[in-house]
């Protein structure tokens, strides 16, 4: 579902979660909703029904899952990162786009605070470049 409201565009979620996200790593999928996401989405959805995201993907040491939640949790209006799973799903394995292999799978879920649709990230009323607005 889209994340309407909390975001102009669901491109600016990919936005600011590229720049938090480790480069060794890659998101396998993302779930977003202006209005919680469903029970059986994530155990990780918000229970106020509100804005949320659920990340899932692979990084090569818990080290660097801690990393990401850290940066998420500094991304615009973020109240509360959860971490619903960080482990290995093959020891042996290699990691690839189909799996994560000896990587660390991780699945984190991620509540926002509602927004006002016309605010921009920063509170002022101008969306910042390396959001993709203008200078």
């Amino acid at each position: 579902t889209r994340a309407v409201g909390l975001w102009a565009f669901p491109a600016r979620l990919m936005l600011e979660v590229a720049r938090v996200l480790p480069s060794n790593g890659w998101l396998q999928s993302v779930e977003a909703s202006s209005t919680g996401l469903d029970e059986g989405a994530a155990a990780t959805a918000a229970p106020s029904g509100g804005p949320a995201a659920t990340f899932s993907g692979c990084l090569p040491r818990h080290r660097d899952v801690a990393d990401l939640m850290l940066g998420l949790g500094r991304m615009h209006r973020v109240e509360d990162v959860t971490l619903a799973e960080s482990g290995v799903e093959d020891e042996l394995g290699a990691p690839s786009v189909d799996g994560c292999g000896r990587y660390r799978h991780f699945e984190i879920g991620v509540t926002f605070a509602a927004a006002v649709p016309a605010e921009a990230p920063d509170g002022q009323p101008r969306v910042p470049a390396s959001l993709g607005g203008g200078s």
